[in-house]
């Protein structure tokens, strides 16, 4: 698990009260960005997994003109995967 995963697993909020038996909770987009980070991990470890001579890994790709990126870029000699 990379460092900024970890990092954003432990991200949180306080819940507004600041006394002492305040909780803070997780944000919901923190948590949601940390599982989807991580599932992007595992998915991209496996696909590492199966890179070959014929069978090219391109991950985290930046599509010009924008802020979006591809995750995981397979390329076969059959053709292109995203």
């Amino acid at each position: 698990m990379s460092a900024e995963v970890r990092r954003t697993r432990r991200a949180f909020v306080s819940d507004g009260d600041d006394s002492a038996g305040s909780r803070s909770r997780w944000r919901q987009s923190t948590h949601a960005w940390s599982v989807g980070a991580a599932g992007e991990e595992v998915v991209g470890a496996r696909l590492d997994a199966i890179a070959s001579e014929h069978i090219r890994v391109l991950h985290d790709r930046r599509i010009p003109g924008s802020r979006a990126n591809i995750d995981h870029l397979v390329v076969t000699p059959g053709g292109v995967c995203g």
